[in-house]
């Protein structure tokens, strides 16, 4: 059925995803696994769901420059590895997936948005994720303000 073929696809993005955080934060050398830098918490989730519908409603999404960069890069070695794999497996009969999660979570790192700097034609998409993403009551001012601007902007 589609839920259950929906939910194994986004398993593997989520698989995919980790050993790609994994990969980037080991050969970075990037403390606490790369957590903090990398955006593991919110942004890989972010990235998941831009591949598996083509938008993404997290906020905030903290992932770029060189790091994003990293990510790219690492998405793409790790697909050339797992094609060439996926070759040997393919003379066997075995079918491959690996291939195709990554090349989605690479076509959607290039599409991901990103709240550090957001550009004026992403204004309106920023504060409908911040509505959205973060609670309606907070205790911190910073949200309630963000909030408030977010749905001014709207």
């Amino acid at each position: 059925s589609m839920p259950v073929e929906k939910g194994i696809r986004a398993v593997r993005l989520m698989s995919a995803m980790a050993a790609v955080n994994d990969i980037v934060a080991s050969d970075g050398k990037l403390p606490f696994g790369g957590y903090l830098t990398l955006g593991t918490c919110v942004d890989s989730i972010a990235l998941v769901q831009q591949a598996l519908v083509g938008t993404t409603s997290m906020y905030p999404i903290m992932l770029h420059g060189v790091y994003k960069s990293e990510m790219f890069l690492s998405l793409e070695k790790f697909r050339r590895a797992a094609r060439a794999e996926a070759e040997k497996c393919a003379t066997r009969g075995e079918d491959d997936q690996l291939v195709p999660a990554l090349i989605a979570l690479s076509k959607a790192l290039l599409e991901l948005p990103c709240d550090v700097s957001v550009e004026p034609s992403e204004i309106l998409f920023a504060c409908e994720r911040i509505i959205a993403t973060l609670p309606p009551k907070s205790p911190f001012a910073c949200v309630r303000l963000a909030i408030e601007r977010a749905e001014e902007a709207r």
